[in-house]
């Protein structure tokens, strides 16, 4: 009798602690149908219950459809975008679904699979939309982040969508997007629908590939173009220089200058994928073309130019 109650006390000590240490699952599901296959969210409703009801609210909306993973870092987390950055726009009613929600904070920790809503950093009760996928453990956003559900089926594609190279930012250098989010009452429902497996994108990775070294192999001949007419410019200024007053002689040499910021840029943009800033580059450079221009006006020596008020004599 003695050793019943020992085993009884012992599994409702340590048991219940087992039990317990993973929070309640909602029976609701929701479908990412990716590029690369589908992924399977499950939900923590009494751990995060506004942020559970908003996600639902968003995906029945169909907010979240044409939305992409815009951010991906190694061992920390796969976002995913606000719902202001879909390919197609907002329909009837939907951007009033939109709404602002209060952080809920517990104690689950941010590990591998499970999802944390995301938010500006000095405002907590500022999520909205875009949220993690955890791909690590993150033990600094705990406390800090609202945990609201995880992954139940689809981290190989989750993987998968990691595979494709991204820029120094975080971003995927091609646009992984989420073609269609579906929620569901009940898993049951979810396996009547279907669940597309893993999709590879070695054609994606291979198409950037190509394109990356078609890209070095012409910014190579560019460079090599722009030495060999900068070695020839070098040697005529050299020569010309010695007939020439100084001033034109700088002029010529500010002209050199400007070839090679201009060789650099040409070399240096195919390997970027921030357009705006190559309108800037773009910009600057023809403005520095113009102004330079203005350094040949021609001017008789001995004669000065005037603003047409006759001087003092």
């Amino acid at each position: 009798m003695i050793r019943k109650f020992l085993i009884f006390l012992f599994f409702l000590t340590f048991g219940q602690s087992a039990f317990c240490s993973e929070p309640y699952v909602g029976e609701e599901r929701v479908r990412l149908r990716t590029i690369a296959g589908d992924i399977v969210l499950a939900f923590y409703p009494k751990v995060a219950p506004r942020t559970v009801a908003q996600i639902k609210r968003l995906v029945k909306a169909g907010i979240y459809d044409s939305t992409h993973f815009f951010r991906g870092e190694k061992n920390f987390v796969l976002q995913i975008s606000t719902a202001e950055d879909r390919v197609h726009g907002f329909k009837d009613g939907q951007e009033k679904v939109l709404q602002r929600i209060p952080a809920e904070f517990s104690e689950l920790q941010h590990v591998r699979g499970r999802l944390s809503m995301a938010r500006y950093d000095n405002d907590p009760d500022s999520g909205v939309s875009s949220f993690s996928i955890l791909l690590g453990s993150a033990p600094h956003l705990d406390g800090k982040y609202t945990v609201f559900g995880y992954v139940e089926r689809g981290m190989d594609v989750v993987n998968e969508l990691m595979t494709i190279p991204r820029d120094h930012k975080a971003k995927p250098s091609i646009r992984l997007n989420i073609l269609h989010a579906t929620w569901f009452p009940n898993n049951d429902e979810l396996i009547r629908s279907g669940v597309i497996p893993m999709v590879s994108l070695e054609k994606q990775r291979r198409e950037l590939a190509t394109k990356q070294l078609k890209g070095s192999e012409a910014s190579f001949r560019v460079l090599l173009g722009t030495v060999f007419i900068l070695g020839l410019l070098s040697v005529a200024f050299f020569f010309l220089g010695r007939r020439l007053s100084p001033h034109r002689v700088l002029s010529l040499y500010l002209i050199l200058a400007f070839i090679s910021g201009f060789a650099l840029l040409c070399v240096v943009t195919p390997m970027t994928t921030l357009a705006p800033n190559q309108a800037i580059f773009l910009f600057l450079g023809l403005l520095g073309l113009f102004k330079l221009f203005g350094k040949f006006e021609f001017r008789e020596p001995g004669k000065q130019k005037h603003s047409g008020i006759p001087f003092n004599k």
